[in-house]
């Protein structure tokens, strides 16, 4: 158990540290005014109803990164990496917008694929002019 909380510690400072380095959301995107994100998870055809939360993205101090950890507790190096996607639609400035993406982590010593998909919903809004 300890092993499997200081695995869990440390894949929270490495999001911290890329989190810290990445540019910020306001510049990159300087006439986003407002940011949320609905995101749900799915394994296989089922979604993972108590998974599902609302993130509301505070634009003016936000690192322009979107990486979100994935729910199983027994994923080895996964999660869900949407900043590409997510970028390019804020870029071109889609006040609504939605994805998946798969998880690339493993379950297991047999290194079997994890399965879980993040579903996401976002809706922004832009300064005028």
């Amino acid at each position: 158990m300890y092993r499997r909380n200081n695995e869990a510690a440390d894949r929270m400072r490495e999001r911290r540290r890329a989190e810290d380095a990445a540019p910020r959301l306001a510049e990159q995107v300087p006439s986003l005014k407002t940011l949320r994100m609905s995101l749900s998870f799915r394994r296989g055809d089922f979604r993972i109803g108590e998974a599902s939360y609302v993130r509301v993205v505070v634009v003016a101090t936000a690192p322009a990164l979107f990486t979100i950890a994935c729910t199983d507790s027994n994923c080895r190096d996964g999660g869900h990496q949407i900043t590409t996607a997510m970028l390019k639609a804020l870029r071109a400035g889609l006040t609504e917008f939605s994805g998946e993406e798969p998880c690339r982590g493993s379950i297991g010593s047999s290194g079997s694929a994890c399965g879980s998909t993040l579903l996401y919903d976002a809706q922004a809004t832009y300064e005028k002019g």
